[in-house]
C-alpha cells in the first residue's frame, strides 16, 4: 500500500508545489494508517538502565533525542539470520507444505531471520533498535517499552 503510494504520488509530477503537497498529503494518510506504538532509533547512549536513542521524522527530517527506560518487564529480542539448520528445517517443511497445497499461493516462503531473547547488557551505542509501548508515542521523549527489538545493521 505505502509502494503504491509512492508510484501514484508521481502522478502529481507536473503541478509543481501544489503537486508535492498532494503527493506529500497522500504517502502522509498511508503512513497515520498504522498503529503509532513504535518507534525505531540509534542508539547513541547506554546509562544504567536509561537508553538515549536518536529518531528522525522520514518527512521533515527533523531529528529528536528520546530516552528510553528498560525495567525487568521489558522484552529484549534481536534479529539474527537462521543457522544452516534452522533454514534446512524450514526449507523441508516448505517443500512438504508445498506439495500438500491446492496453490502455491496458499504457502509462504520461510523467512531467513529469526528473533532471540537478549539482555540490557547485549544493547551496544549504534545498535538500531524499535521500541514499542502501550498507548501513542506521540511528542514523548521519555518512553517505558514493553519490547525492544534490535534490528539487523541498515546498509
Amino acid at each position: 500500500m505505502l509502494i503504491g503510494a509512492f508510484f501514484g504520488g508521481y502522478q502529481f509530477r507536473d503541478r509543481g508545489v501544489e503537486g508535492e503537497m498532494q503527493k506529500y498529503e497522500q504517502v502522509q494518510r498511508v503512513m497515520d494508517t498504522g498503529p503509532k506504538d513504535t518507534v525505531g532509533g540509534s542508539v547513541t547512549e547506554i546509562n544504567g538502565s536509561t537508553l538515549t536513542i536518536r529518531t528522525t521524522n522520514p518527512f521533515t527530517q527533523e531529528e529528536a533525542e528520546r530516552q528510553v527506560v528498560v525495567d525487568d518487564g521489558t522484552v529484549i529480542l534481536k534479529e539474527v539470520f537462521k543457522s544452516d539448520e534452522e533454514k534446512a528445517a524450514d526449507l523441508k517443511a516448505y517443500r512438504e507444505a508445498l506439495t500438500r497445497a491446492t496453490s502455491t499461493g496458499s504457502v509462504f516462503a520461510p523467512p531467513l531471520i529469526t528473533y532471540r531473547n537478549i539482555t540490557p547488557a547485549d544493547l551496544r551505542v549504534g545498535d538500531f533498535i524499535a521500541v514499542t509501548i502501550e498507548g501513542v508515542i506521540g511528542d514523548k521523549t521519555q518512553l517505558e517499552p514493553i519490547k525492544i527489538t534490535v534490528e539487523l545493521p541498515h546498509p
